[in-house]
């Protein structure tokens, strides 16, 4: 466009200028010759081009000098060839120039209209994009939030299908590793009731099984189970509330991101659920939720297990010295009578009495016997 305006700008000021010489010059040349006029009123006409032309090189201040020069001209040629009829040429210009200029304004006004109607169209158009880019995000969102409903009901199912505590374990840590993101590596830890601490029960990374060296958890386990909350960290490194320095160095691994949830049963934290993952700020609070929500599961299933582990355990033993019972005996001396026999291996058994055991019984009462 630019190069168009140059180009445009060259023609008329050489078209009038060329113009302007040969008019002049027919006219000192042959003044008295009425061909000419035939002449100098097509040079004149051409002169109407390069008023058009001016008014797209220059604008509307191009339009109004061309007519000035050109009404200039005209009077001069009137002059020299007493030809009174060529000042209509001048009404000429002047009625060119009023029709370009009223044109002109009549086209910035529409132009502007256009402008306005382009630009309320445009924001329209920007608010339905918006709104699309929304209702997209939405849609996905809503279909992810779908996809973990559904594969949480799947685990759901998985975990109603066992009661074994090590088969509820191993549930728990696959699909975990599964659900969230970016999961590097998930670990479960179990609070062991007798000795008051953290006990590694299970540990996975993408690759397969995961050796890991504290048994017993590190400081963001700690800090779990300190505090009862779940954990996000972004960046290890800078997170403020952890001093890495304090973790010996036998113990350390590659993790930049960690978040971990408290497995809560009866008010009593019985475990701790754990991802981490080797890229800085991987997970979000979505992630945290997600997890929050597969450690209520699991802490409900693994109650669950413990529960029934303590029934079969209460079932097989005697209440009083946690011995095993007579029927459970039974039941193990014959698969050994059968596993002896298949084998052709020795059995033995050895039976063991209190001497003097009832008259004790008889003397003091079977209170003071059980004590």
């Amino acid at each position: 466009m630019k190069k168009l305006k140059l180009v445009s700008r060259i023609l008329a000021i050489a078209g009038f200028l060329v113009t302007s010489s040969l008019i002049v010059s027919a006219c000192h040349q042959y003044p008295i010759e009425y061909w000419i006029y035939g002449v100098v009123g097509s040079l004149l006409i051409l002169t109407n081009f390069l008023i058009l032309t001016a008014w797209f090189a220059f604008g509307e201040w191009g339009l109004w000098t061309y007519v000035a020069l050109s009404s200039v001209l005209t009077l001069f040629v009137t002059i020299v060839t007493s030809a009174r009829w060529l000042n209509i040429q001048i009404l000429v210009f002047v009625a060119l120039g009023v029709f370009v200029t009223i044109f002109k304004n009549s086209m910035v006004s529409y132009i502007m209209s256009i402008d306005r109607q382009i630009g309320t169209l445009e924001e329209e158009r920007n608010a339905l994009q918006a709104e699309y880019s929304y209702m997209q995000g939405t849609n996905n969102a809503l279909k992810e939030k779908v996809i973990r409903y559904a594969t949480l009901k799947d685990l759901t199912s998985k975990l109603s299908t066992t009661l074994a505590l090590e088969g509820v374990i191993d549930i728990v840590i696959e699909n975990v590793s599964d659900l969230v993101e970016k999961a590097d590596a998930c670990i479960l830890y179990l609070v062991d009731e007798d000795a008051h601490e953290l006990a590694l029960k299970a540990a996975r990374s993408k690759g397969g099984a995961l050796s890991i060296k504290s048994k017993k958890g590190d400081i963001f386990d700690m800090w779990v189970l300190k505090q009862r909350q779940p954990l996000l960290v972004s960046d290890t490194d800078k997170d403020f509330r952890f001093n890495l320095d304090l973790v010996p160095e036998e113990f350390r691994r590659e993790f930049k991101s960690v978040i971990a949830a408290p497995l809560i049963s009866q008010k009593k934290v019985i475990g701790i659920l754990r991802v981490e993952s080797r890229e800085a700020e991987a997970y979000v609070s979505d992630d945290l939720r997600l997890l929050t929500t597969l450690s209520d599961l699991a802490a409900i299933a693994l109650e669950n297990a413990k529960l029934y582990r303590r029934i079969e355990e209460l079932a097989i033993s005697d209440g009083l010295t946690g011995l095993y019972c007579q029927r459970y005996f039974k039941e193990r001396l014959e698969e050994d009578i059968l596993k002896a026999t298949r084998l052709r291996q020795p059995l033995s058994l050895l039976m063991i009495d209190i001497d003097g055991f009832k008259s004790y019984n008889d003397k003091y009462g079977h209170t003071a016997g059980d004590i």
